[in-house]
């Protein structure tokens, strides 16, 4: 079995999408904070709502691409590199949609720092994010301590307005 088909449909159709999609993309640029949004929506329970909802995305400047999927009940969106797109806009094109965003998995890059026990993500245009770091994530973040550029990849949780903590589920030293 593959890695790909390892994961659970919806990451699967996703990341398929992101891997076709971003063959044609050029390298992304380390002040391109959040890269990639996969964000679950509430609410939408006929075509034109995901239509809808798709073209309301794709007004976001930053988005490149975006594909919502009714069935799965997702949004994933691929953004540009040098974006300044944040979670909470993201959130409210959801809102202002009719639609209940939930939580949403992000590859994001930044500057990783640890002061103790806390682990901080700071975006190139000074957001900060502490990070909540899983078991599977310790190792390597451990790895890459010190004040590098990484490449994270993140649960957004539903319920956090504003965006200030993220849950690590993956990290890796940004290559450019």
């Amino acid at each position: 079995m593959n890695a790909l088909n390892a994961l659970p449909p919806v990451r699967r159709g996703a990341l398929g999408f992101l891997l076709l999609f971003s063959a044609g993309l050029a390298p992304a640029s380390a002040d391109a904070s959040i890269r990639f949004v996969q964000q679950e929506i509430r609410g939408m329970d006929c075509a034109p709502c995901a239509y809808g909802m798709q073209k309301s995305l794709l007004k976001l400047s930053g988005v490149q691409n975006v594909q919502v999927s009714l069935n799965d009940a997702m949004g994933t969106l691929i953004l540009a590199p040098g974006n300044d797109v944040t979670f909470e806009q993201i959130r409210d094109v959801v809102r202002d949609g009719g639609f209940k965003p939930m939580a949403a998995t992000a590859r994001i890059a930044g500057t990783l720092k640890r002061d103790r026990d806390l682990w901080t993500l700071t975006t190139q245009d000074g957001r900060q994010y502490r990070l909540d770091v899983g078991t599977s994530a310790s190792d390597r973040l451990q790895a890459l301590s010190g004040a590098r550029q990484v490449l994270a990849t993140v649960q957004v949780p539903a319920d956090a307005e504003p965006v200030g903590h993220l849950r690590v589920e993956d990290v890796s030293e940004l290559t450019e």
